[in-house]
């Protein structure tokens, strides 16, 4: 497993938040987090990113304790991509890919960092704007972008807050496929999703929350009950090419 969480515990300012999470996330996988607003998504993936400290319990990274690591090691071993980024200075894109290998940079950056920089914007399907200022680019544009960062890091396990919340069809398509592809390739992908119908189409692997308690970890359930219980309304099902997918029930059938 990639990642192990032994009965995780925050609070802001006395507030639980995530309440006695145990949870393994299989390696080489695309698993999605899924919940209401308010269920500890993104709280839980500051934690696995250790951006945050927990109030108690522990989490392992390929068996080593998240607390032990130092900066260089979590770098080269956990790739995050927040929620929201606001870009305040016009690096070039090639050079704000690049940073993504400070933890391989001692002085400057070597052949290697740049190849691997290069190989980034490539995967990403970005190349094409690696001589363009940084703030000049699209909402789409961005975020495939910073993930060819998180992708120049090199590291095994990549964490996306929210990846495809604010994009449009075709690059919701091309984000997702683009994370299906990376775990397939040995990547291990973990990303909040909102809708669980992408979800449903592109991860092997779900976690629902609930209140800050796992309430589901595993393949998406075919059963209607689960995830009626984690939205709180009442959903229906449908099949399509071997999926389940989940649409809110008419107001006549509530």
């Amino acid at each position: 497993m990639s990642i192990a969480v032994h009965n995780l515990h925050f609070a802001y300012h006395e507030q639980p938040i995530v309440q006695g999470i145990n949870l393994t996330i299989p390696s080489k996988k695309f698993t999605a987090i899924l919940g209401k607003n308010g269920s500890g998504k993104s709280t839980l993936l500051k934690l696995m990113a250790g951006l945050l400290h927990p109030t108690s319990g522990t989490i392992h990274i390929f068996d080593k304790p998240l607390s032990k690591l130092s900066l260089k090691e979590r770098a080269r071993l956990i790739g995050y991509l927040p929620q929201r980024h606001v870009p305040t200075f016009p690096f070039l894109v090639e050079e704000f890919v690049l940073t993504g290998r400070a933890s391989y940079i001692f002085s400057t950056p070597s052949k290697t960092d740049k190849r691997q920089a290069h190989l980034a914007l490539q995967r990403a399907g970005v190349q094409h704007l690696q001589k363009r200022p940084y703030t000049e680019l699209s909402g789409g544009e961005l975020q495939m972008v910073m993930i060819a960062r998180v992708l120049a890091q090199e590291a095994p396990i990549i964490l996306l807050d929210e990846p495809v919340t604010h994009l449009d069809l075709p690059h919701t398509e091309r984000v997702m496929t683009m994370l299906s592809d990376l775990a397939h390739a040995g990547f291990t992908i973990i990303a909040i999703l909102h809708d669980i119908n992408i979800a449903s189409r592109y991860a092997e692997h779900v976690v629902m929350l609930k209140e800050g308690k796992v309430l589901h970890s595993g393949t998406m359930p075919h059963d209607v009950t689960t995830v009626e219980d984690m939205y709180e309304m009442p959903l229906k099902t449908y099949h399509l090419s071997g999926k389940t997918f989940f649409v809110p029930r008419e107001k006549n059938a509530y």
